[in-house]
């Protein structure tokens, strides 16, 4: 599925900045035994989530893990919002020197920015793919919705901006601009 996400990032669907998103989500992975640290896993991952990544580990290892479930066009769209994941997390452990992250510095990101950049990594990937709508199970709450087929293109990026917003304040504890939530600094600080 990594080979459909990068076909996503080159498609004429999407602008330069677009296809430069998604490239970075995809590369995040690297290659198998390059020593990256990033670990990929299929198993369980409760009602609705396609997949996870935790980045919480002290030795830098970033474990995404894939709804064995999900196939088609849904992998395509979460190995690509997972890799926006990987890249923000990589970012932020490319600071770790003598056992001190750079916390508070700008990779340090917060749990809404690094949604929101994968949400709308999420909406760009769909738009390449032809998704009519994502997320697919807000069909029922099109204000939550990051990708519609049905937009115009003149309202594109607002109404992505405003669904990505109003799906995160939704589903991650209320986090928003203004309640930014958690930072990479403060998982890790935490980690067992």
């Amino acid at each position: 599925m990594a080979g459909a996400a990068a076909a996503a990032a080159q498609s004429g669907n999407l602008t330069a900045s677009q296809q430069a998103a998604v490239a970075r989500s995809v590369n995040a992975y690297g290659t198998e035994g390059d020593g990256n640290n990033v670990i990929v896993a299929f198993g369980g991952q409760g009602t609705g989530f396609g997949a996870n990544t935790d980045g919480t580990s002290l030795n830098d290892e970033i474990v995404v893990t894939f709804n064995a479930n999900h196939h088609g066009k849904d992998l395509i769209i979460d190995v690509a919002h997972e890799g926006s994941h990987v890249a923000d997390n990589q970012a932020f452990n490319a600071t770790h020197s003598g056992g001190i992250y750079d916390y508070g510095g700008p990779t340090d990101i917060s749990q809404y920015e690094t949604e929101r950049r994968a949400y709308e990594v999420s909406s760009f990937v769909s738009q390449a793919v032809g998704k009519g709508s994502y997320p697919n199970n807000l069909e029922d709450q099109p204000k939550l919705q990051v990708w519609n087929s049905g937009w115009k293109a003149a309202d594109r990026e607002t109404k992505r901006a405003a669904g990505i917003d109003r799906l995160i304040n939704t589903y991650y504890d209320g986090a928003s601009k203004t309640k930014p939530g958690w930072t990479f600094g403060q998982i890790k600080m935490n980690a067992p």
